[in-house]
């Protein structure tokens, strides 16, 4: 099985490379399962002169910004639709101020992919339509692990 870990990036101050780490070493240990970890992915999609270069051009150069934003939409959809069993989101005050994690988890619900929403938000703060995509919410890592491991024993 392959989780897909869906969780802030831009706005997130390490990208979001904690948690995901944290979590994909857990799914590996106690439930053999892999993981799209879009931290490690990005490399594959981008040039070093795109990695160097890719802020800067959200501000002075759309045209090389939204074609490399395009290539990662598309690569990180394609997974999710056509390789992830389920999806982990890291719900935080970095993924509200985002967009990507709103939709990768729209899409995940739309396709009939369980999404559990990992958190420490209080309910009444997070949105709707969030948690109406997902499957259910917990709020630490351990509880969700037990819940995988029962819905997805090896």
């Amino acid at each position: 099985m392959t989780a897909y870990l869906s969780g802030a990036m831009e706005y997130s101050p390490d990208q979001g490379r904690g948690w995901r780490q944290e979590v994909s070493l857990l799914l590996k240990e106690r439930l053999g399962h892999e993981v799209f970890n879009p931290n490690e992915e990005i490399n594959q999609i981008l040039s070093d002169e795109e990695e160097l270069h890719f802020r800067e051009w959200k501000e002075n150069d759309e045209e090389k910004f939204k074609t490399i934003m395009n290539r990662i939409i598309d690569r990180d959809l394609r997974h999710l639709t056509e390789k992830s069993d389920y999806v982990i989101c890291k719900w935080d005050e970095y993924a509200v101020k985002g967009g990507g994690t709103h939709g990768e988890i729209t899409v995940a619900y739309y396709h009939k992919i369980p999404v559990f929403l990992l958190s420490e938000m209080p309910r009444n703060r997070i949105s709707s339509w969030i948690l109406g995509c997902s499957e259910n919410i917990f709020f630490d890592v351990e509880s969700l692990l037990l819940e995988l491991e029962i819905r997805y024993k090896k």
